[in-house]
């Protein structure tokens, strides 16, 4: 699985962390690389100033492969995801709150060892997942 991460040292420093990820996507061809998924992110991109993007992690215990889930919405994924249509009308309400929990229609991203979340809670409240 790859993410673009152009002008971001995370490939190196996030090595080995677990992060929140869409597993059914269709294959597409990233950096010459075929891609079966993606890794969501939180991320700025102020004008002028430089990209700040942070993967959105699993609580401490969640269990790898975990889906994630929201609640009052039941969850049945589709077995191949056709990004387009489905993922840009959920990506519009996907973002963190203010706490730093990543969250879709201001319901937090779930598992069963509680909620996901990303660290730079200075630069990241209030801002996009994608």
């Amino acid at each position: 699985m790859l993410r673009s991460l152009v002008g971001s040292e995370m490939c190196i420093r996030d090595r080995g962390r677990m992060v929140v990820c869409i597993c059914n996507l269709k294959t597409a061809k990233l950096a010459g690389m075929d891609s079966h998924g993606m890794v969501l992110c939180a991320s700025l991109e102020p004008e002028g100033g430089d990209k700040i993007c942070e993967p959105v992690a699993p609580p401490q215990g969640a269990k790898v492969g975990e889906q994630i889930t929201f609640d009052g919405f039941e969850s049945v994924p589709d077995k191949v995801l056709k990004k387009s249509k489905v993922w840009t009308e959920c990506a519009v309400d996907m973002k963190t709150n203010a706490e730093g929990v990543a969250c879709w229609k201001d319901l937090p991203y779930k598992t069963s060892a509680g909620v996901c979340t990303i660290t730079n809670k200075t630069a990241l409240v209030g801002v996009p997942i994608k």
